[in-house]
């Protein structure tokens, strides 16, 4: 809640009003790629010799239409229904879908069906339902927004990561990533980035420094950190005892955690998403954000999570994307261009070679033309002078309520930094204690819990004036990248979403072993 109250003194259409009074501009250039590429060839047309950072996302960009943090948690309940012997028994390509059954062993099957419902089958279904069917939908999105807060989409998103830790936690870290490496193995197919990329990069580009930033828990990242030579990755962290992670400090019910074995201090929980990841690059690295350092990131841009990048990022480029940037950015941003691509995964690379023209099955429709578009900052305007208008009075707004929310929540961050100092020292207490003790202390811990809760309803409820004015000015942000692509000859509405594996419960011959 805290990082929130911050997040409103930050950037974002409606946050910021330069000199001319004005709160919106477009980008520089626009450019929409009709042909898919290989990672080389766009890092070519986005890298300068002067460019000092190369920012990578996890999910979705080093694999077409892929989840692995999603794929895991369903590789867990597998895993604690059948353990990992039996697991690594399998044939690699009988374990492609999601589910996992054993036809041979009946109790094991039932403790699948149990853990997996209540501990990931629970969680995505209400995640599917609001963050893949209600956003899209205005008026359901305006309640969401008006229900979670402005930052609506990153806390759905924290369901499904914070469920996936619960899920982790107390498992080996060892055959967590022996987990992590057979979905690495299994859908090698689907890589868009290969380590000789990485390598290729920093040869031809010495001075470049590459980095992986995720929301997906650090196990997810080590696969990266062993087989690519990037310079640095950025993940969710939590407390490790042990060689086992803890549960988060969050125990919703929806989580089905019940009692754990050991909590995390809220301290040692650091969540590396949405404006987080820009947070922790900076603290890093300080003079990633001078104004004099060319910095570019690639993202699939699924859910909008990395919609911030464009509000502090020189360059941005979408690959694969289903929800690709917007040309329009508050006066703040130091964005200059935006590039739009799908990039070729091993296994099209492969048909290409062999000169196989097969329709790429996890894709959508291609464009009508391999022809590249680019927009240059005053076709932009040009094209989305409404858009502009329409945006920049509805900053207006935003930029005028902002002023009062920010003092209300001012007021509420004592409470709420009370609230996370008790908590940490009941968990301490938890941790240390056993039997009726440890009860005791797991009643306070979701006593505060409740505290929280409550105070995040009334925050949210304080800003729902700013929260009703972000879900206008994002859906202009929208329409305005619906219409550049729909320039391009891609319609983003008329598309349907590409079939990605996470949302496919698949049950066939191959992922019934033992049947």
């Amino acid at each position: 809640m805290l990082s929130e109250i911050k997040h409103l003194e930050g950037r974002f259409p409606g946050m910021h009003r330069d000199s001319r009074g004005r709160h919106v501009k477009t980008v520089d250039k626009y450019k929409i790629y009709g042909a898919s590429l290989d990672f080389r060839e766009l890092c070519g047309r986005l890298l300068r010799p002067e460019t000092r950072y190369l920012v990578l996302d996890l999910d979705g960009t080093f694999h077409k239409g892929l989840n692995p943090g999603v794929m895991l948690g369903f590789e867990l309940c597998a895993y604690q229904a059948y353990g990992l012997d039996y697991m690594e028994t399998m044939d690699d390509k009988n374990r492609l879908g999601s589910i996992v059954l054993n036809w041979k062993d009946q109790a094991a099957q039932s403790r699948y069906a149990k853990k997996g419902a209540k501990r990931w089958l629970l969680p995505g279904v209400l995640y599917y339902s609001l963050a893949r069917v209600g956003w899209k939908v205005s008026p359901l999105r305006k309640t969401i927004r008006q229900t979670l807060g402005p930052h609506a989409m990153d806390r759905m998103l924290a369901l499904m990561r914070l469920s996936l830790m619960h899920q982790m936690a107390g498992v080996p870290a060892e055959d967590v990533h022996k987990l992590v490496r057979s979905l690495w193995k299994r859908h090698a197919d689907r890589q868009v980035i290969e380590p000789e990329d990485i390598q290729w990069l920093r040869d031809s580009f010495p001075t470049l420094k590459i980095m992986v930033s995720s929301a997906s828990p650090r196990a997810l990242l080590q696969v990266v950190q062993e087989q690519f030579p990037v310079h640095d990755i950025f993940a969710t962290e939590v407390e490790t005892i042990n060689g086992k992670t803890s549960s988060p400090h969050w125990m919703h019910p929806v989580f089905g955690s019940g009692q754990p074995k050991r909590i995390a201090p809220p301290a040692s929980l650091r969540q590396n998403a949405y404006y987080n990841k820009i947070k922790y690059l900076s603290l890093k690295y300080p003079d990633f954000m001078d104004p004099g350092v060319h910095t570019v990131g690639i993202t699939d841009t699924k859910h909008g999570e990395d919609y911030p990048w464009s509000e502090y990022f020189k360059c941005v480029a979408d690959i694969n994307s289903p929800d690709p940037f917007s040309p329009l950015v508050s006066t703040a941003s130091p964005l200059k261009e935006i590039h739009s691509a799908k990039i070729k995964t091993r296994r099209e690379k492969e048909e290409a070679e062999s000169e196989e023209n097969a329709q790429p099955w996890d894709m959508p429709s291609p464009l009508p033309s391999s022809e590249n578009f680019e927009f240059s900052k005053q076709d932009l305007e040009d094209i989305l002078v409404n858009e502009l208008a329409k945006a920049e009075a509805a900053a207006i707004k935003c930029y005028d309520a902002v002023p009062g929310v920010v003092e209300d929540l001012g007021a509420m961050a004592g409470e709420a930094f009370a609230i996370n100092q008790a908590l940490e020292n009941i968990i301490i207490g938890y941790n240390a204690s056993a039997g009726a003790d440890r009860n005791l202390y797991f009643e306070r811990v979701q006593e505060a819990l409740k505290q929280t809760y409550r105070l995040n309803r009334q925050l949210n409820s304080r800003m729902n004036p700013v929260s009703k004015r972000w879900s206008e000015i994002e859906k202009i942000m929208e329409s305005a990248r619906s219409k550049i692509h729909k320039k391009a000859g891609r319609s983003l509405e008329d598309q349907p979403p590409p079939p990605y594996l996470e949302d496919q419960l698949i049950f066939s011959e191959k992922t019934l072993p033992g049947g």
